[in-house]
């Protein structure tokens, strides 16, 4: 966001009810000549809070990966298998000023050495952000956001997280992890929020369809999160040393890919590691 000096550099340290899909950018971007993606913007229904269970179908446009229908209760209890870090990060924000002018900023995303260095939103719906950024002016490069069925204190299991590919901003930079040079010189991301900041431990990106198997946003029982965990490791483009196989949270960033393929989308996946202190 431009004329809004929130970020100062800090010191180094040494040391899901049914499946959603990803928003579609309303305007193909000006860099490239691929045809728009339809617009398949998430849909959101509020549920209650109970132990009722409810289908989640797994669908993917690779024959090569299973289907799969799993029945998944409502409410669930997290284990004690969290890691967390004793790293910060290697910036600072001012909440208090970013809040004032807009209150639906949730975070900030920051990947160094790259364009990613964004608030992050959250609306009622996946629409507003797609073409308003957070200082509320019109602009088609959107803002970052996450999805409205998410919890916005990135409390739920896998919070989706939006960006347009634009040239030499936004999330443009995401298909690049398809490479393992790019993924081993940007294997970690940082999440900052008023209440707590994250190391973001990437562990996997690919691309896949705007209504893939991978936007899920609840993985309980275990097997459920470790089955997705496996598919997300097989699919991924580059090979980490990463163990998701925790109790951490994920963070799945997303944006549109023009690789040939009609609604395509490129995501990476990441562990989100609370900081201490």
């Amino acid at each position: 966001v431009t004329d809004t000096p929130v970020v100062t550099e800090a010191p180094a340290v040494t040391e899901t009810p049914s499946n959603t899909k990803a928003p579609s950018e309303t305007n193909p971007p000006a860099e490239t000549e691929s045809p728009e993606p339809a617009n398949n913007s998430a849909e959101s229904t509020d549920s209650p809070e109970t132990d009722a269970p409810h289908e989640v179908t797994y669908t993917t446009s690779d024959t090569t990966l299973p289907f799969k229908k799993i029945v998944v209760p409502k409410s669930k209890g997290k284990g004690n298998n969290v890691r967390t870090t004793e790293e910060h990060p290697p910036i600072s924000v001012d909440f208090d000023s970013l809040r004032a002018m807009n209150p639906e900023i949730v975070g900030w995303i920051y990947c160094e050495d790259t364009p990613i260095n964004y608030p992050v939103l959250q609306a009622k719906d996946n629409e507003k952000y797609l073409n308003m950024q957070p200082d509320g002016k019109t602009s088609r490069s959107g803002s970052v956001f996450i999805d409205c069925i998410c919890e916005s204190d990135f409390s739920s299991d896998n919070t989706l997280m939006y960006g347009h590919n634009r040239r030499n901003g936004m999330f443009a930079c995401l298909p690049k992890f398809a490479g393992q040079a790019y993924y081993e010189a940007h294997p970690v991301m940082w999440l900052l929020t008023p209440d707590r900041s994250y190391r973001v431990d990437l562990f996997a990106g690919f691309a896949c369809r705007a209504d893939s198997w991978v936007y899920e946003y609840v993985l309980y029982p275990v097997d459920l999160r470790n089955d997705y965990l496996t598919l997300c490791l097989d699919s991924s483009a580059f090979t980490s040393d990463v163990d998701p196989f925790t109790d951490n949270n994920i963070l799945t960033l997303s944006t549109c890919h023009y690789n040939g393929v009609l609604d395509a989308r490129f995501v990476v996946l990441g562990s989100l590691i609370p900081c201490e202190n």
